[in-house]
């Protein structure tokens, strides 16, 4: 389907990717003209491993209250209060980072307004959004940090906790992301 008046059009290409072979982008007439090739793949979220930059990385974890401690877990009953850590490596002094970790379905913010935070002797305001929570990092000096926020496990089921996203956002090369997990909410765990 071509787009009115831009020419934009799609063009699913994979049963041409069988066999190694040259593709070309070539303008139809002598006016300006845009073109490029994209690829997705879907793959389960246990399967993305993550990827840092030369200038930072970032680790999820997540951790429930449990006999008065908070310990490692994948696995959740329902009302357990569940502590998410952001753990970033910063190999350089960086300046607006926003960090977006996509909250499972079937979890609730503890705090439900935003407001800003202090850990680690760095302050960062947390948003919490429908199905992420976003934080706002103004300036980061290098060094190792532990940000970390609470959720509830509200529902039973299993799902994915997606990858937790870090960006310079004057700096797009400044990126990064978590693995992601598989993580259940279970009355019998």
């Amino acid at each position: 389907k071509t787009r009115y008046a831009t020419g934009e059009f799609t063009a699913d290409i994979s049963a041409d990717l069988t066999v190694p072979a040259v593709m070309v982008i070539d303008r139809q007439a002598n006016y300006p003209s845009v073109g490029s090739v994209v690829t997705m793949e879907r793959r389960p979220m246990q399967a993305v491993k993550a990827v840092g930059c030369a200038e930072a990385t970032i680790e999820k974890s997540m951790k429930v209250y449990r006999d008065g401690q908070w310990a490692e877990a994948s696995a959740f009953r329902p009302g357990d209060r569940v502590r998410v850590t952001l753990t970033i490596t910063a190999d350089d002094d960086l300046d607006y980072l926003v960090v977006t970790d996509p909250r499972p379905a079937g979890f609730e913010p503890a705090e439900q307004l935003p407001e800003p935070v202090w850990s680690d002797g760095t302050c960062f305001y947390r948003e919490n959004r429908d199905s992420s929570t976003n934080l706002y990092i103004d300036h980061l000096r290098r060094g190792s940090y532990i940000l970390s926020y609470e959720l509830y496990a509200a529902q039973q089921g299993v799902y994915t906790s997606g990858a937790a996203e870090l960006q310079s956002q004057y700096n797009p090369i400044v990126t990064a992301h978590s693995s992601g997990s598989v993580i259940t909410v279970n009355t019998d765990e």
